[in-house]
């Protein structure tokens, strides 16, 4: 983790002990035995995966442990179109931004100025993360961000989903992207990137200024 004061899980041994030796986590929630003596504080639980999901969930639900809720800023010259939805907190819109039809923002999303959107894309979504609790399968709720950076064109039909916990998904200034795209959360696109048509951007993925990612590419998560 690189944020201080973190909560954690570790459902084995080895997990248990890179935790344990990372300065930035304070509590983790554990099935292990404890070997050795440490200053951390630790939750014993049988599912400590879906212990931990849960507070997680809980928190963005009944808390502001990840922020307060704010008021919108949209500039008077952004050109949005009258089918766009637009959530009523926390978005930023900046100058000369134009939405075509049907495009979706939702929370915790900044958008640069002179960024056009295409028809039909959905900005700061939830992104896909699932996990098995026994035969059930869980969805995670999305606590992050999305930026777009200045210059930015996205196509239609594109998705981007925000961070998951306190990550913000990043599109860098003067990016091109074509129709058909998904960036997943947590993706760090730089600048001056040009992403053709049906491409995939798997979570954590960083791609680097001035990239060309041709047709229907699939960037596997955590390149």
């Amino acid at each position: 983790s690189r944020n201080i004061n973190t909560l954690c899980y570790a459902e084995n041994q080895i997990w248990l002990d890179e935790a344990i030796s990372n300065d930035n986590i304070s509590i983790i929630i554990t099935n292990c035995k404890i070997k050795k003596e440490s200053s951390k504080g630790f939750i014993i639980s049988k599912n400590p995966k879906n212990l931990f999901y849960k507070i997680h969930n809980n928190l963005i639900k009944n808390s502001d442990f990840y922020g307060n809720n704010k008021k919108n800023i949209i500039s008077k010259s952004a050109e949005i179109n009258s089918s766009c939805f637009i959530a009523e907190k926390n978005i930023i819109i900046k100058k000369n931004v134009v939405l075509g039809p049907n495009v979706c923002i939702y929370p915790n999303t900044t958008i640069e100025e002179n960024v056009v959107i295409g028809a039909n894309s959905v900005i700061g979504r939830d992104g896909f993360q699932n996990y098995r609790n026994n035969d059930k399968l869980e969805f995670v709720k999305h606590a992050g961000s999305v930026k777009i950076g200045k210059n930015v064109n996205i196509g239609a039909n594109c998705s981007v989903d925000k961070g998951l916990f306190r990550d913000t998904t990043v599109i860098g200034d003067r990016t091109k992207i074509d129709s058909l795209v998904h960036i997943g959360h947590n993706v760090n696109i730089g600048k001056n990137c040009i992403i053709a048509g049906r491409v995939v951007v798997g979570g954590g993925s960083i791609i680097k200024n001035n990239s060309f990612i041709g047709l229907s590419a699939c960037i596997k998560n955590g390149i």
